[in-house]
């Protein structure tokens, strides 16, 4: 438990990181720290995270988990985050798959969502469901899905994610794509930046992936 900083009730920014933080419950955070916006666990051995282990932290705008060990994640990890976090960061960690059920979906009613790191991870297969807790997006939005194992991008997830957000960033950079689909970023309007450096595609249309 991380109950000692309790009595620290206007604490905006703690930095956790480089320690040998193992495993996160809902007793590790205090919710006197209900006002604590930024919060850095990067470079721990951080493998578990229990249900509603940030619950008590409403307030949480930026929250960094890379560089650890994590290797499955469940909706509810994140329960009570969702009317202020904007950024999360699990890069170069151990996840091989997402929550892809509508009940389950990893990121359910994560609104505010601006930025999300899932770079240097083992991330395969992506389908459309994984995303459904991002419905009442309209900002602008960062996919970082870089350096992770990713054949083929589904244009199911690039339509979807681009009808909800005005400003779409996405880097798909370093993964292991052969081939792209003229379908996957057909008519995306609000795909503002994109990154596809360091696959393996041996030739692209550009005027196939163009709405005219």
């Amino acid at each position: 438990s991380l109950g000692y900083f309790g009595g620290l009730k206007n604490l905006l920014t703690l930095d956790l990181s480089k320690n040998l933080i193992s495993d996160l419950n809902e007793t590790t955070f205090d919710k006197n720290l209900s006002g604590l916006n930024k919060l850095v666990l990067s470079n721990n051995q951080i493998a578990q995270i229990r249900e509603n282990a940030f619950a008590p932290l409403a307030n949480l705008t930026d929250l960094d988990l890379s560089s650890n060990r994590v290797s499955k994640l469940t909706s509810k990890m994140f329960s009570g985050l969702g009317f202020c976090l904007k950024t999360l960061s699990l890069a170069n960690n151990q996840l091989s798959t997402l929550p892809g059920l509508l009940d389950d979906s990893l990121f359910f009613n994560l609104w505010k969502m601006t930025k999300l790191n899932l770079s240097g991870n083992r991330l395969s297969n992506l389908i459309i469901n994984m995303f459904f807790g991002f419905g009442e997006l309209i900002h602008s939005f960062m996919l970082d899905l870089s350096r992770n194992q990713i054949k083929l991008m589904p244009d199911s997830v690039v339509q979807f994610l681009a009808r909800l957000v005005a400003d779409l960033r996405l880097d798909l950079s370093n993964n292991q794509m052969s081939k792209i689909d003229p379908n996957t970023f057909y008519c995306a309007k609000s795909l503002q930046y994109l990154n596809l450096c360091g696959n393996t595609c041996p030739d692209v249309c550009v005027n196939q992936a163009i709405c005219h």
